[in-house]
């Protein structure tokens, strides 16, 4: 079971703490997985993992990142899962 820790600037929400590479959620848990300034931070094999583990959990991802900048690739970019 995940870690929960209750948030103090927003009490009614509850941070749950847990490894991305390997959710502890059932498939489908979620309508929607959502991710800011993370995904830049893999390497390629962490990021396939990562993305099938979110797919796997919910129907929708969300990924905002900023890792597009001069010098460097950007990521791949995907639909709706089928």
């Amino acid at each position: 079971m995940p870690e929960r820790k209750p948030l103090p600037v927003a009490p009614h929400a509850v941070a749950v703490v847990g490894d991305t590479l390997a959710l502890p959620y059932a498939d489908d848990t979620f309508g929607r997985v959502f991710t800011g300034h993370f995904y830049e931070h893999l390497g390629p094999e962490e990021r396939a993992c990562f993305l099938g583990e979110a797919g796997r959990a919910a129907s929708e991802l969300v990924v905002v990142d900023s890792a597009v900048r001069l010098g460097v690739e950007p990521g791949a970019v995907a639909g709706p899962r089928a």
